[in-house]
């Protein structure tokens, strides 16, 4: 929870973490009217969606995410995209494995480590291609 100034006071924005890309794309819509009569005006969204956002190296996507807040905005929700380095993308992880976590005879590719120099380079390097692409529009509903 935190809040922005707006023009006349403060607005307290009071959010949920929503991952639309793990679920059918048909309750999109529902999902949405559940947050908003959670009494949520924020979403954040995009943690777990690298390889949505970039199939293949230097090629990127973001054709789904365009949906997502296109319906997010008519829907009056603000949006906080985050930085997409939970979840690597497989072309990455095949190309330099050093990344994964990793402990004593095993290797957990689902769990965070902190931040490595090699992911966080493409990591941001993909935030600034979204930041590109949505150039003049802004993220708040």
């Amino acid at each position: 929870m935190s809040l922005r100034q707006v023009e006349g006071g403060y607005l307290m924005l009071l959010g949920v973490d929503y991952y639309p890309e793990q679920w059918d794309s048909a309750i999109m819509e529902a999902d949405m009217d559940r947050i908003l009569e959670l009494g949520c005006n924020v979403i954040r969204i995009g943690e777990f969606a690298w390889h949505h956002m970039e199939p293949e190296e230097g090629k990127f996507d973001f054709s789904y995410f365009d949906g997502v807040i296109d319906m997010a905005k008519r829907k009056g929700l603000q949006i906080i995209f985050g930085t997409p380095t939970a979840t690597p993308p497989a072309w990455l992880i095949h190309k330099h494995p050093d990344i994964l976590s990793q402990f004593p005879r095993r290797i957990f590719p689902g769990l965070r480590r902190p931040p490595h120099l090699l992911l966080q380079q493409p990591a941001l390097l993909g935030a600034l291609h979204q930041n590109r692409h949505r150039a003049g529009q802004p993220l708040q509903g």
